[in-house]
């Protein structure tokens, strides 16, 4: 008797809760004049009439929650049933048109693919100045994602990752650099052998302008520190990654103590046993943790703009393992040479 009510409290409170939050329309979603299409295929909508199509529309993360829903003349529990469905995100705070130049840059973060970035040091973003982080994207050229008879055109792909890589560095609040490279499924790799096989001079070839880049990079922020794959899953892109960059820091004479390694998420939450200590060759890592407890949930929020990669309920792991690392405080945990 009392299920009803219940959840019906507990919907209004919720809808209070976020009333401050601005709706942002995920970039797979597209309204028409006939209703929502996701890459061109109709979409049915979890609530049916013209109000959640008014709604959608003025979801440009320029209005708040409680704004859109008088504006659309709708229910901010439809907004609420919206996000749920993935159709938009919630975010704390207005949305920028693009994202921040790299403004006295602390910390570059060297991401093999769309997405390595804030999966794995999307709390530490959230907690630094607009452009006072830098993220490097690698391979931006890609060929996968979690619907493959749906969305298996690879132009269309790369496309829809770069809008979400753009989408999550607005608000971040992080720079981008994209430095177009394809990845492994491009460079002749089968999905089979992307974590077993060796490096083909193709893959290092296709990596010959990084050093370059990264040498432009030191020059013009000597003070930040550099973050880099640990390798946790031994993706080939990723290890590429992490040796081309470090061997091209090593080559400007960086100090090795301005250098950490992260953990690759959603790897490292699958491993059996987190001690990543001796996973760079001939070297002893310590660990450093990074506060993140105070962002946890805006993590969260902030990689579901990785709609083609990840379920909403798949990112759940990045919170669980936050805590479990952190003995219940969450954190995000990088490895220092020692």
């Amino acid at each position: 008797m009392l299920a009803a009510p219940t959840q019906y409290i507990r919907q209004r409170l919720r809808a209070l809760r976020k009333a401050r939050y601005h709706p942002i329309l995920l970039p797979h979603r597209h309204v028409t004049d006939r209703g929502v299409e996701t890459w061109g295929r109709p979409t049915r909508l979890p609530c049916e009439g013209e109000g959640p199509l008014r709604a959608l529309r003025l979801c440009d993360g320029t209005r708040t929650l409680a704004q859109v829903a008088r504006q659309a003349n709708v229910a901010r529990s439809t907004l609420l049933d919206l996000h749920d469905a993935e159709m938009v995100l919630l975010w704390r705070s207005p949305l920028p048109a693009s994202p921040p130049a790299p403004v006295d840059v602390r910390a570059i973060i060297v991401s093999p693919h769309p997405d390595d970035a804030s999966l794995s040091l999307g709390g530490m973003m959230l907690g630094a100045a607009p452009g006072r982080t830098l993220v490097l994207d690698v391979f931006t050229r890609t060929a996968w994602s979690r619907f493959p008879h749906e969305l298996n055109d690879v132009a269309l792909i790369a496309a829809i990752r770069r809008a979400e890589e753009n989408l999550m560095a607005r608000m971040a609040g992080a720079a981008i650099i994209d430095l177009d490279q394809p990845e492994a499924l491009l460079r002749d790799h089968e999905f089979t052998g992307v974590f077993s096989d060796s490096p083909r001079p193709w893959d290092q070839q296709v990596l010959a302008g990084m050093r370059e880049t990264v040498a432009d990079l030191r020059r013009r922020f000597p003070a930040a520190t550099w973050f880099l794959p640990l390798t946790v899953g031994d993706h080939l892109d990723h290890r590429v990654v992490r040796n081309a960059a470090l061997a091209a820091l090593q080559a400007t004479e960086l100090d090795t103590d301005a250098v950490r390694f992260y953990e690759d998420l959603p790897y490292a939450a699958a491993a059996t046993t987190p001690d990543f200590s001796g996973l760079l060759p001939g070297r002893r890592l310590q660990p450093q943790a990074i506060d993140i407890h105070s962002v946890r949930m805006e993590k969260v929020e902030l990689n579901r703009a990785y709609w083609s990669q990840l379920s909403w309920g798949q990112l759940a792991t990045l919170l669980e393992y936050a805590r479990r690392i952190g003995n219940g405080r969450a954190i995000e945990r990088v490895w220092r040479i020692a």
